[in-house]
């Protein structure tokens, strides 16, 4: 009778929650298609699936969660690889269409063709843009700063915050009038924003980055006696401030964590995947389903956070993988002008992304011998950019020379 009583109490716990499916994205960087894992094991390296095997694990998920699923991107969308670049983006934001996505925040390689790229590639666009820490009114389109997407009697809130870095790591040419304000004052501009509108639970979408080593990163910002004086806040050191806030996702570093880190501060959880096409986030919001209170949240897949799309462990979508290889095939080309001098980014800004130091500077700073390996991958993605800029420059100039 007792085991009884106990089944039935924990059923009745059971009843009381609310399960929303989470999907992440982040600095996908335009990689879509199937890829040979080299900087994982050079000698056996495993294929990653592509965006394909993403595709067909959400239509799967559809078909056994009986409520909307949440999609969301960390920004540095689509540079970084013929297919993201060849159109200016275009062809990304068609693929983040055709997933549904609810909402992107902005990353600092996704002004590499300027502002007003961006702002254009936006415009066909069925999601939402998120930025919170404009500094301008009307510099940016169809911007918003937080939007309210309701699931099962849930008002979901989701507040977007741009890395701030972003106005010392692009240069001015590229912004234009463009420009942010500190990742903290946007939370306490907006969360009370946010909670006036009856916000049950609330997500921050940021492209501020979770930092290599978030354990030493942090504890020398806890130590740091300036740290409500500072300029800019990465996402884990904006959290030590999100005492309001349930969930921060992150993108703008392609560095990934399979579990999610946890503020003793402010109790908030924030996640961050692997990026270049290689894994996505899937967690469930757990939400009182009585008193509309933010819970926890819960891993699936192997107790993760992050998951990556190795085939022996996801299967393509046969229809998204011939939609990505016709775009890819049909890359003959591309027929847009650049400038001659390539500044797109300020390279000297951006060590804390694309690895500029040496195996000696690399163990002083105490970074692994595998994460020296991830950035070699990240920055021969992230460089592959600049190399199509040179090869349109010489094919433009041939065209020209040969007429």
């Amino acid at each position: 009778m007792r085991l009884i009583n106990l089944y039935i109490f924990f059923q009745i716990l059971i009843s009381s929650e609310i399960s929303i499916d989470l999907i992440t994205t982040n600095d996908i960087h335009g990689v879509l298609q199937e890829q040979t894992a080299y900087f994982m094991n050079p000698q056996y390296p495993p294929t990653i699936i592509g965006a394909s095997g993403l595709f067909n694990y959400m239509e799967e998920l559809k078909k056994t969660s009986n409520q909307d699923l949440l999609l969301l991107d960390g920004g540095n969308f689509f540079q970084g690889s013929n297919f993201g670049m060849h159109d200016k983006g275009q062809s990304m934001i068609e693929w983040m269409n055709m997933l549904n996505y609810d909402a992107v925040v902005p990353g600092q390689y996704d002004f590499i063709l300027g502002s007003k790229n961006l702002q254009n590639i936006f415009k066909a666009a069925n999601f939402e843009i998120l930025g919170s820490n404009f500094n301008c009114l009307d510099c940016f389109s169809n911007v918003k700063p937080f939007i309210i997407k309701e699931i099962s009697g849930i008002k979901i809130a989701i507040l977007g915050i741009v890395n701030s870095e972003i106005n010392d790591l692009v240069p001015e040419s590229k912004l234009g009038e463009v420009s942010f304000y500190n990742e903290a004052n946007a939370l306490k501009k907006w969360i009370p924003e946010i909670k006036k509108v009856g916000a049950d639970v609330i997500i921050v979408l940021t492209s501020s980055g979770v930092p290599w080593d978030r354990d030493k990163v942090y504890q020398k910002f806890i130590e740091n006696k300036d740290k409500d004086s500072m300029s800019s806040y990465n996402a884990i050191e904006l959290g030590y401030y999100a005492d309001e806030v349930d969930l921060i996702i992150s993108g703008g570093i392609s560095k990934g964590y399979n579990t999610a880190w946890y503020d003793p501060n402010s109790h908030v959880y924030t996640i961050q995947n692997y990026g270049n096409g290689t894994s996505f986030g899937h967690i469930k919001l757990k939400i009182d389903a009585e008193y509309k209170k933010f819970i926890g949240i819960e891993y699936v897949n192997n107790n993760q956070a992050s998951h990556t799309l190795f085939s022996d462990d996801f299967r393509p979508d046969k229809k998204a993988t011939q939609w990505i290889n016709k775009k890819i095939d049909d890359i003959e080309s591309v027929n847009f002008e650049l400038d001659n001098q390539i500044n797109y980014i300020n390279d000297e800004q951006n060590d804390w992304d694309i690895s500029s130091i040496n195996t000696k500077d690399g163990l002083e700073k105490g970074i692994t011998k595998e994460e020296m390996m991830e950035a070699v991958h990240v920055g021969a993605a992230i460089e592959s950019g600049a190399t199509l800029v040179h090869g349109v420059q010489m094919m433009n100039k041939y065209d020209k020379l040969s007429m």
